[in-house]
């Protein structure tokens, strides 16, 4: 009984047990590689080329699943071949990236209006006179005493959720 073939058939060969699993590899998995060699190619450049190949099979595998991971839609359009897999990824890339500008700037808008708001009670009255309505109705808007109380709750529950998410 043999219980090493790699080793058993290369000590037959008078070859490298290397040589024989790569062989043995492109017999199972590339036969015509396989021809090649028996025709007289060079093994070596013909397991290399088939591992290349099955490299980058792989990593396209690995990368459809990620992308099946994040946007299922994208992995079925390329499925469907309506898209090809980079564009996919491409579209991923791009998306991702306008978010995290949205993200940046609601929180730069976040921050300039906490600022402004960051005062003591006390400061109330002397706000009061410095608000000009007139420049408010010239944008359109205006500040009443329930829209305040309405940013006031929004305020608390953004806080709650801040508090719950740490």
């Amino acid at each position: 009984m043999i219980t090493k073939p790699r080793d058993h058939f290369a000590k037959l060969f008078s070859s490298n047990a290397v040589y024989v699993e790569q062989g043995h590899v492109l017999l199972k998995d590339d036969a015509l590689a396989a021809a090649e060699v028996k025709a007289g190619a060079s093994l070596k450049e013909k397991y290399d080329a088939f591992a290349l190949r099955r490299g980058g099979t792989l990593n396209e595998q690995s990368r459809l699943r990620k992308l099946s991971e994040e946007r299922p839609d994208l992995a079925e359009a390329v499925a469907a071949e309506r898209i090809t897999l980079e564009a996919a990824e491409a579209t991923m890339k791009k998306e991702a990236e306008a978010r995290k500008q949205q993200r940046w700037a609601f929180t730069m808008e976040l921050l300039d209006c906490v600022r402004g708001l960051d005062r003591t009670p006390n400061d109330a009255n002397d706000i009061v006179t410095e608000y000009d309505a007139a420049h408010a109705e010239s944008r359109g808007e205006s500040i009443t005493p329930e829209r305040l109380r309405k940013a006031a709750d929004y305020l608390n529950a953004l806080a709650n959720a801040m508090e719950s998410s740490t």
